[in-house]
């Protein structure tokens, strides 16, 4: 059975947001009453300490509601937002390892997504080292992670992605790499994907195969 494509490009823009922002105090208050007073103090301060890392935010707080929402226990939900903020803490430093410039939010996501999904942390700093100088990682790194989750190997999907990097292809046409022959040819305008004309653009577009999923985890 073919597994539903998150097409989170754009999305993962909107989810990451500014670096350093504050904790917003409505989701700061969302995640104190839908969970109880300890696991929500502790994951508050839990984001508290990833802000002042200056790690994604917004990533993280996406992750807590979404879990809470789906009714899991709050120590789960607790541990499952420590592991993100590890990952994301262990793609800034490998993709800083790499490249003199420092590394946006969307490129920390993603690449916690990419280390989420198997590729080791010396990878990833060889990855962004190979990659061209001044190309966003982004989309390139969510591209690796989504071919991995299609059964391709990690190795595979680096190399695959780094030939496409090489020959100068958009961010569109790496992501049609993950893509079936079947699926509709994809555009990137704006901070959002857009398929055929009768699927609203939005950032989440549920067709085919999995694609990507923007989480860190």
């Amino acid at each position: 059975m073919q597994r539903q494509l998150f097409c989170v490009i754009g999305g993962l823009v909107l989810l990451t947001g500014p670096v350093l922002a504050q904790i917003p105090p409505q989701i700061e208050a969302k995640l104190r009453r839908t969970l109880p007073p300890q696991a929500g103090e502790e994951l508050i301060r839990q984001l508290d300490l990833a802000r002042q890392r200056g790690l994604p935010l917004a990533a993280l707080e996406q992750r807590a509601l979404e879990l809470s929402l789906k009714g899991l226990p709050a120590e789960v939900i607790v541990r499952a937002v420590a592991v993100s903020a590890g990952r994301l803490d262990s793609a800034r430093t490998a993709l800083s390892q790499a490249r003199e410039a420092k590394a946006t939010a969307e490129e920390i996501d993603a690449g916690a997504v990419a280390l989420g999904k198997g590729l080791s942390d010396s990878a990833l700093s060889d990855f962004a080292r190979s990659a061209p100088t001044g190309r966003s990682l982004a989309v390139p790194l969510l591209v690796v992670a989504s071919l991995v989750d299609q059964g391709v190997s990690v190795d595979g999907a680096v190399g695959r992605v780094l030939n496409g990097l090489s020959g100068w292809r958009s961010d569109e046409e790496l992501v049609a790499l993950a893509l079936p022959a079947s699926e509709p040819p994809y555009s990137i305008t704006a901070g959002q994907v857009v398929a055929a004309p009768s699927v609203s653009p939005r950032p989440l577009v549920k067709r085919g195969p999995h694609l990507l999923t923007g989480k860190p985890f």
